[in-house]
């Protein structure tokens, strides 16, 4: 392990122990910072760092749901509890490894080392998962496909997927992923699941496409006939797309004040967001001629 990969923080209740923590932890492998405030936990997220050690002895009652919403900002993470007697740790605990202090620093550090391991087995997969949803992007794929759900899939299930995608592919949770390719290739299939998560909590607009799929017409053909049957009363109605149709209310409400460049700015970046919508490049032409 290279001392820059990784990054440790620790959070203890008693500054006495902090210090026998830090001082266990001292090798080169590690590159370690620690607090006695709970406080400093932002501090620690905004190093995106790979290990937060956690005292939870009942002077930090609070010390688990604060790994919980460690967790939920960084799956990524390896979250190690500090416990005054030996524990088992239930199935629904949010930290991987539970050590009772003291301990002998080799020990620590190779409990450490083997989370780590089993981390980065885990970003390995994701890698090759992200590879493989990119894969199935360039073959025209519906969004169903998108979703990975079946074409009759419930509301629920179609929800269900999309939360999966968003948990597992949303920017702020690839940090740890340091090829540039990967998380383009992840930032496509991330704005390609809203797009087809927009799409089909929409009943009238999903009935329209799931007809032009039964008449054998491809992703692109379905998504533009979905357009055409559909005739928008103001700009954000435009596009089902989530970040596309708050900048389009932006749009509409810069138009409502005349203020068009400001129309023309918002308008743009929507069709960046959604970028297959034919309907909307046929508002941005237009507007464009017009307030140019």
């Amino acid at each position: 392990m290279k001392k820059e990969n990784v990054k440790l923080f620790v959070i203890c209740s008693d500054n006495r122990l902090l210090k026998k923590v830090l001082f266990s932890l001292r090798t080169k492998d590690f590159s370690i910072a620690g607090t006695t405030s709970v406080k400093k936990i932002r501090q620690a997220l905004r190093a995106k760092i790979d290990v937060l050690i956690m005292d939870i002895h009942l002077s930090n009652p609070k010390a688990v749901e604060i790994a919980k919403a460690v967790r939920k900002a960084n799956q990524d993470i390896v979250l190690v509890a500090l416990v005054p007697q030996v524990i088992s740790l239930p199935a629904s605990s949010p930290f991987n490894v539970a050590i009772k202090f003291p301990i002998v620093p080799s020990v620590l550090q190779d409990r450490l080392r083997r989370a780590l391991v089993q981390t980065r087995q885990d970003t390995r997969v994701l890698e090759a998962e992200i590879e493989i949803r990119h894969n199935r992007l360039q073959q025209n794929a519906s969004h169903y496909d998108v979703l990975k759900v079946d074409s009759n899939a419930s509301q629920d299930q179609i929800t269900a997927a999309y939360d999966q995608i968003s948990l597992m592919l949303h920017p702020d949770k690839l940090h740890h992923i340091s090829s540039k390719e990967t998380k383009a290739f992840a930032l496509e299939i991330y704005v390609r699941a809203c797009d087809a998560y927009s799409s089909l909590k929409n009943s009238s607009f999903r009935r329209s496409y799931d007809l032009a799929l039964q008449k054998g017409m491809s992703h692109k053909e379905a998504s533009s006939a979905q357009s055409q049957t559909f005739r928008p009363k103001t700009l954000d109605d435009l596009s089902t797309h989530s970040v596309a149709k708050r900048s389009l209310r932006k749009a509409q409400r810069a138009l409502a004040s005349r203020q068009f460049d400001m129309v023309l700015l918002h308008v743009k970046f929507a069709l960046e967001m959604d970028p297959e919508n034919e309907l909307l490049r046929e508002k941005w032409e237009d507007l464009k001629t017009k307030y140019s």
